[in-house]
């Protein structure tokens, strides 16, 4: 279960940053979190600090609380399969 929250909360920072029309390196560039800790946080791979959390919502414009609920209903969707 842990494995699959990672992924979920990464896929709405995915989600979120396309949306703004970010690319990776542009955000890597806005946080300074390197590239490719960027990927392995969007592909779940890697936890992260709630500081970092709270940075990458800050640059992409909306809450940590916003990234969760978008990861809590995508398991709720699931669970409903």
């Amino acid at each position: 279960m842990r494995k699959r929250i990672k992924r979920l909360i990464g896929g709405s920072i995915r989600c979120r940053r396309k949306e703004l029309g970010l690319s990776r390196k542009a955000l890597s560039r806005k946080t300074g979190i390197r590239r490719r800790k960027l990927r392995r946080y969007e592909r779940g791979r890697k936890s992260m600090a709630c500081q970092r959390l709270l940075t990458l919502s800050g640059i992409l414009d909306t809450t940590p609380d916003e990234l969760c609920r978008e990861a809590l209903q995508r398991i709720e969707n699931l669970r409903k399969r």
